[in-house]
């Protein structure tokens, strides 16, 4: 029997080493992501989320939240580069931030502010009138001389709208002979709101006086958004009751409408409508605008006389009504 001469120890080192320069080459010729290139990865896809969640932290919290649920999806193209996209739905431009944190850095937030029940006390009915023309002035068509004030309104350059008596709960008020009220048809609807409309000129919207009832009903609401959109007008819901279905017909209509946010004078003393004022301030600051409703008392438009030359310099614009409202 013949007998093989065992390899000396050079020869099986030389063999394990070329063993393993083998398994090292194959695996970087044939794997196209090796150990390296999977450490690499996963710290990668570490930085691109938190630069992810750094990035959403500047411009909204609830995107920094969207960030860390959806972290960004790797992406390799054709070429075999890396890189990291987050989804299109994450994607949140600072310019579009509603947020106004800083109103004098951007000195942007708008501040619509609506007097109403213009007409029926007098002294502070031309007052509210004599107020900067940014404010709107919302007259009732019933008070006496309301034409002649809604002329010198016009020539103060007000924006007007119509401060339209609607049904409210209390069935025992005094709607001054004229009112839109659920039980009218389309026809009867159409026909008192031409009554009141006749009642001056100028107006661009109409906000609800009382109204309680008929704003609940979607109906009522219905038949009356679709008169308003073929006059171009705007509504301005008063938000008498918190139930108010008046933006959601409005924006399935397809009318331009508005929501009041602080009412100014609720309560008539001096230091409620102080903190009024104060509320409009922070929601202004917050959304970017805010809508206030106030009426023509002693506190509210020596308030106001006080308060509106203050705005520009705090970084806030008065504006009308009109600017402020919502195109569906």
């Amino acid at each position: 029997m013949r007998f093989v001469k065992p390899k000396s120890k050079e020869t099986m080192k030389f063999i394990t080493i070329a063993v393993i320069l083998m398994i090292v080459v194959s695996t970087y010729l044939f794997d196209p992501f090796s150990y390296h290139d999977d450490i690499k990865r996963e710290y990668y896809a570490e930085q691109a989320v938190l630069k992810a969640q750094q990035e959403a932290q500047k411009f909204d919290p609830v995107a920094e939240d969207y960030f860390t649920k959806n972290p960004p999806k790797m992406v390799y193209p054709d070429n075999g580069e890396m890189y990291f996209e987050a989804p299109v739905e994450a994607v949140i431009e600072p310019t579009l931030d509603p947020v106004i944190k800083d109103p004098l850095a951007k000195r942007s937030a708008k501040i619509a502010i609506v007097i109403d029940d213009v007409g029926m006390n007098r002294k502070w009915s031309k007052a509210s009138i004599d107020l900067p023309a940014g404010v709107t002035l919302a007259l009732l068509p019933y008070a006496d001389k309301v034409r002649e004030d809604a002329k010198a309104a016009r020539e103060r350059g007000h924006e007007l709208i119509i401060h339209t008596p609607m049904e409210a709960m209390n069935p025992d008020l005094d709607y001054g002979g004229m009112s839109l009220m659920t039980s009218m048809s389309l026809k009867e609807l159409s026909q008192a709101f031409d009554k009141i409309t006749q009642t001056f000129d100028g107006y661009k919207g109409v906000n609800n006086h009382m109204g309680s009832k008929l704003t609940q009903d979607e109906d009522a609401m219905r038949q009356l958004m679709s008169i308003l959109k073929t006059r171009q007008l705007y509504f301005l819901d008063s938000k008498t009751i918190h139930t108010s279905v008046a933006p959601q017909v409005a924006e399935d209509v397809g009318l331009p409408y508005a929501v009041r946010d602080v009412f100014l004078d609720h309560e008539d003393t001096p230091e409620y409508v102080a903190h009024a004022l104060s509320e409009v301030e922070r929601i202004a600051a917050e959304y970017g605008q805010a809508i206030a409703i106030g009426h023509p008392k002693e506190n509210t438009i020596e308030a106001l006389q006080k308060w509106l030359p203050t705005l520009k310099d705090k970084g806030f614009e008065l504006v009308p009504m009109s600017e402020l409202v919502v195109t569906p």
